[in-house]
């Protein structure tokens, strides 16, 4: 098992090089991702509830819930945005491929009374329905596809969107790749931890491909065998993401630092758009 850890190690991933292991449907690592999206002290998983509750402030005033009343929420995780999106009035359909995320989302919205549908499957190739006045796609998943991936999505919500519907999403910016650099780490965990619920080691690779795309990659050993995990981020600037949303049939309507919709600034490490769909391409 070592020898195959050693090899994966050393073998530096193509660019957007997906592995068999998909840690968001693993039993176990789903419910550590549940976790860390409810521990607000956990900025990796999750934005803050003032971050969330300013963004779905900032969400109603481009698309209020009178003139886009439908709006479609792309992984919605947990429903930390989709449940306050419902209680401004909005008719929230919520899409992921983590069950136990959407059973807490569920739950939340039944005892509320909330009108949110949950759909559990890959935005990639789920049938998302419609057609939706808005999409979300919130925490900078958007640059986590790559560009193959980008290109299919935008353009299957092209025909989930209504004529001049909307979609706000939020990308990593490229200040967060100027601050980023190739490094790895070891973990050890001998009583089991966020990837395993027994012992295991895990390497952690940061590595940098230029000139705007990141791979974090873990590497875990346990007695069970070895899995790999790699999670892709590309950086973007206005430009870069306005050539790709012009390319798909959308007009870049305006730009924000984040979801919260404070204005661009060069030293801001994510980037925030409202996209509203050509009425032709």
């Amino acid at each position: 098992m070592f020898d195959r850890l050693l090899e994966e190690a050393l073998h530096k991933p193509a660019p957007y090089e997906r592995t068999d292991d998909l840690f968001w449907r693993d039993p176990h690592i789903s419910t550590q991702l549940l976790k860390a999206h409810l521990d607000e002290s956990n900025p990796l998983a999750s934005r803050s509830t003032e971050f969330i509750e300013q963004s779905v402030a900032w969400i109603e005033s481009c698309a209020s819930p009178i003139t886009h009343p439908r709006i479609l929420d792309l992984g919605c995780g947990p429903g930390l945005y989709a449940t306050r999106l419902a209680r401004c009035g909005y008719s929230v359909t919520g899409i992921d491929v983590s069950p136990a995320s959407l059973a807490y989302a569920k739950s939340c919205s039944e005892a509320e009374g909330l009108n949110v549908e949950y759909i559990e499957g890959d935005y990639l190739d789920a049938e998302l329905g419609g057609p939706y006045d808005a999409a979300l796609m919130a925490y900078c998943d958007y640059g986590a596809l790559s560009p193959d991936e980008r290109h299919g999505l935008l353009d299957t919500l092209h025909r989930a969107l209504r004529p001049e519907g909307v979609l706000i999403l939020d990308v990593f910016a490229d200040a967060h790749y100027e601050n980023a650099f190739n490094r790895s780490r070891w973990e050890a965990s001998s009583n089991g931890a966020f990837w395993r619920p027994d012992a295991y080691i895990c390497l952690e690779q940061q590595i940098l491909y230029p000139p705007n795309v990141i791979l974090d990659r873990y590497l875990v050993l346990s007695t069970a065998g070895t899995k790999s995990y790699n999670v892709w981020t590309t950086c973007f600037d206005t430009a870069s993401l306005q050539d790709e949303a012009v390319a798909a049939g959308f007009d870049a309507v305006s730009f924000a630092a984040d979801l919260t919709g404070v204005p661009p600034a060069e030293a801001s490490k994510t980037l925030a758009a409202v996209l509203r769909k050509q009425e032709t391409r």
